[in-house]
């Protein structure tokens, strides 16, 4: 994708784009406690209910962590629950947090993101720990599914983006790595680019 006109704003995803996911990590890690299949349940392009009530924030860790061994009849703890969904989150993108770090003052930057309670403190904590950034200062706002009660790719957190901050889509490009969550930004007016996480040269030859 090439551009040549200027953006007033930039919207970023958070995961796969400022870190890569590896989800076959976490499955791995799953069926070394003797849990297999669990990318039937969830993957990229597919959550389980108590999985998406998570990333809504309706359910608390502990909830989330009786949730998971009720689904998959499973006795873990919370401790190895939670270790191994973070298992998925790999290597974080120095050279995107430093970019953006650099243009705080070159466009107007947002972040939209589907997260949940525990990730999103174990995520700034790393950050802060490895690079020395209060990761959310670098935005104008951010916008987080577990904050909001609502996930991409639903219409109604883009217009919250929206509303709150006055942007005009036609002047924001939004940066995602799920195509489903840029067919619905697109819909609604924005310019989109798909943030690859295994080739992340196609971002540094856009002309934003």
């Amino acid at each position: 994708m090439e551009n040549i006109k200027k953006y007033k704003n930039l919207v970023f995803d958070f995961s796969g784009v400022f870190f890569n996911l590896e989800y076959t990590a976490m499955f791995d890690f799953f069926h070394a406690q003797g849990l297999h299949h669990l990318e039937k349940h969830v993957n990229k392009h597919y959550y389980s209910p108590f999985f998406i009530d998570f990333d809504k924030g309706k359910i608390s860790r502990e909830e989330f962590c009786n949730e998971f061994r009720k689904e998959f009849k499973i006795i873990l703890s919370d401790e190895i629950i939670v270790e191994g969904v973070h298992s998925l989150v790999k290597e974080f993108n120095e050279p995107l947090i430093n970019w953006v770090k650099k243009n705080e003052g070159s466009y107007q930057l947002y972040l939209l993101s589907n997260n949940n309670p525990v990730s999103y403190h174990y995520l700034l904590k790393t950050i802060k720990e490895r690079f020395g950034i209060d990761f959310n200062s670098m935005f104008i706002d951010t916008f987080y599914s577990h904050f909001l009660g609502l996930m991409k790719p639903h219409p109604e957190i883009f217009h919250t983006l929206i509303n709150k901050t006055g942007i005009n889509p036609a002047e924001t490009l939004f940066i995602d790595d799920t195509e489903v969550n840029l067919q619905t930004a697109k819909q609604l007016g924005f310019d989109v680019f798909h943030y690859d996480q295994y080739d992340k040269e196609k971002f540094w030859k856009l002309k934003l």
